[in-house]
C-alpha cells in the first residue's frame, strides 16, 4: 500500500531539505537539533518556521518541483508531512501513502519497531522485510559504511557475490547461432542475472514485434540455453 516511491521521497527529501537549511544557517540548525533531542521529536514544523522562517516540508515541495515533479506531488508530500490527522482519518489514498511512509520512517529514526499510532495490519510490512530492514538499520547505527562511502576495496566476493560469479566452461554447451556473432561463451556466462534478463527481454520484444527473421532465437532454443547456464 505504501510503495517504494513514497518511502524514498519522504525519507530522502526531509534530510536533503534539512541539509539545505543547515548549510544556510548552521547556528540555527544546531539550535533546532538540540530542541528536537530535548523533546524526543523527529521534526517540529512550527519550530522550524519560528527559527528558519520556513519549514523542511516547504523546501521539500520546492525541491520536487525543481527536479521535474508536478506541483501536485509537492502538495501531497507537504500534506502528508504536516497533517495532524490520524492515518485512519485520511481519505485521500495518495496522501495516506505518503503519511504511512512518514509514520514508519519516524518510528525507525526514533529506534521503535513500529509507529506509535495504531495502524491496520495491512499497513505493516511482511515480517521478513521488516527484519531485513531492521538489520540494515542496526548495521548503519553500528558504523557500517553507507553505499556512497564504499570503494573498490569493498567489492569482495562476500559483499558483492554477483560480481564474482564463476563462468561456465562446459565444452558441450553450445551458444545459439543467433548469439555467436555478438557474445562469447565467457561473456554470456559471466553476465549477472539482471544483464541476462535484459538480453532475454530484448529478444522477446523482437519476437513479439512480428519480426520473423532467421537471426531471432526460437523460444524453445532460448529456454534450453538459459537452463544450461543455470
Amino acid at each position: 500500500t505504501v510503495g517504494m516511491a513514497p518511502g524514498l521521497l519522504v525519507t530522502a527529501l526531509r534530510n536533503i531539505s534539512l541539509a539545505y537549511m543547515a548549510h544556510d544557517a548552521p547556528d540555527k540548525y544546531a539550535e533546532y537539533r538540540a530542541a528536537l533531542t530535548k523533546s524526543n521529536l523527529v521534526s517540529d514544523y512550527a519550530l522550524e518556521l519560528k527559527i528558519f522562517g520556513t519549514t523542511s516540508a516547504q523546501v521539500s515541495s520546492m525541491l520536487l518541483t525543481q527536479v521535474g515533479f508536478k506541483t501536485e506531488i509537492g502538495e501531497l508530500v507537504v500534506a502528508a508531512l504536516t497533517t495532524s490527522q490520524l492515518a485512519s482519518q485520511i481519505a485521500n489514498l495518495q496522501i495516506l501513502r505518503f503519511r504511512l511512509a512518514v509514520l514508519w520512517s519516524d518510528a525507525f529514526i526514533k529506534g521503535n519497531k513500529q509507529p506509535n499510532e495504531k495502524l491496520e495490519a495491512k499497513y505493516f510490512p511482511f515480517e521478513a522485510d521488516h527484519l531485513r530492514a531492521q538489520k540494515q538499520i542496526d548495521k548503519i547505527r553500528a558504523g557500517a559504511k553507507r553505499w556512497l562511502g564504499r570503494d573498490k576495496e569493498d567489492l569482495t566476493a562476500t559483499e558483492a557475490p554477483h560480481l564474482f560469479k564463476a563462468t561456465v566452461s562446459d565444452p558441450n554447451l553450445e551458444i545459439p547461432d543467433q548469439l555467436k556473432d555478438v557474445f562469447s561463451l565467457a561473456e554470456l556466462t559471466a553476465m549477472d542475472e539482471l544483464a541476462f534478463d535484459d538480453l532475454i527481454d530484448q529478444i522477446d520484444a523482437e519476437q513479439e514485434s512480428g519480426k520473423r527473421r532467421s537471426d531471432v532465437i526460437a523460444p524453445k532454443d532460448l529456454e534450453e540455453f538459459e537452463k544450461a547456464l543455470t
